[in-house]
């Protein structure tokens, strides 16, 4: 079921280019059927403009605020920020704000100025080179992507998954009954296997992490090291380490990005559902012995 996602967004030019931008990298998510999204420009002729504004505000499930001097200027932002941001504060398990810095503004007064600003880094889209530009549009699509999921998992609860949600369609093969994934190997076989599960999930960011974690699963446990593929990072099962189904994830350095490990083990715990998750490894090479 397709989650219905709002731009917030000025009628200026600078804002529209960028806005085109963002949205030709949320298209595999459109075409997908996983959002649904609508913006001011949808308006039709002989529309009224501040109902129609406000119905399908009070329809979404993800609230983009697109900041900019011209947004903070338009005569309707201040009524529309005001029920977004009551919605957000009244739903927050069904709504998600989500501010984007398109262009430099002073939006520091605005209710929502405590919340994550986008990009991460504080500089506005539009004062970024093109290349960097479109890693963050990339990456902002990749966390729009995890938020959609989550509150279509959060309705398919309820009412049953929809398509984009069939279990065929996760990254880690057939899904079992149980809800977890399931190895090539024990699918072939059909037999009961750990891979159906995961109770322990472990964290790494290096490349001489997951290196050490193979030495010791492989050669004190015994254990096996299968690589998987999912959305975000690379992923090996490892086997039953003293009983516990054991996964490790290996995320990119840092927590912010796609591969963060803010995104990555995210998109971990809703997969493969682990009981634990430890975050092990060097501490920036803390003690180089």
């Amino acid at each position: 079921m397709a989650v219905n996602l709002f731009y917030l967004c000025a009628r200026s030019d600078d804002d529209e280019r960028l806005l085109d931008q963002l949205k030709s990298f949320l298209s595999p998510l459109r075409q997908a059927g996983l959002i649904d999204d609508w913006e001011p420009r949808q308006l039709r002729a002989g529309q009224l403009v501040r109902e129609e504004l406000r119905r399908h505000l009070s329809a979404a499930d993800i609230i983009l605020v697109l900041l900019s001097p011209d947004l903070l200027n338009d005569p309707f932002y201040p009524e529309l920020r005001q029920l977004a941001w009551e919605r957000h504060q009244r739903e927050p398990g069904h709504v998600r704000l989500f501010p984007v810095k398109l262009r430099e503004c002073p939006y520091e007064l605005e209710p929502f100025a405590d919340l994550v600003i986008f990009p991460p880094n504080g500089r506005a889209l539009h004062a970024l080179p093109p290349a960097q530009r479109e890693r963050e549009l990339k990456n902002l699509a990749l966390q729009i992507r995890v938020l959609a999921e989550e509150l279509a998992a959060g309705e398919g609860g309820q009412e049953g998954p929809g398509p984009a949600m069939a279990p065929a369609a996760t990254s880690f093969g057939p899904v079992s009954q149980a809800g977890g994934s399931q190895t090539a190997e024990s699918h072939r076989s059909g037999s009961p296997s750990s891979a159906q599960r995961c109770d322990v999930l472990l964290v790494t960011a290096t490349d001489v992490e997951v290196r050490a974690v193979r030495e010791v699963a492989v050669n004190e446990w015994g254990a096996r090291f299968e690589r998987q593929y999912g959305r975000i990072e690379t992923y090996y099962f490892l086997g039953e380490i003293g009983g516990a189904a054991t996964w490790l994830l290996r995320t990119e350095m840092g927590t912010l990005g796609a591969g963060g490990a803010t995104l990555a083990v995210s998109e971990a715990i809703r997969s493969l559902k682990p009981a634990a998750v430890i975050m092990v490894g060097i501490a920036f090479g803390l003690r180089p012995d």
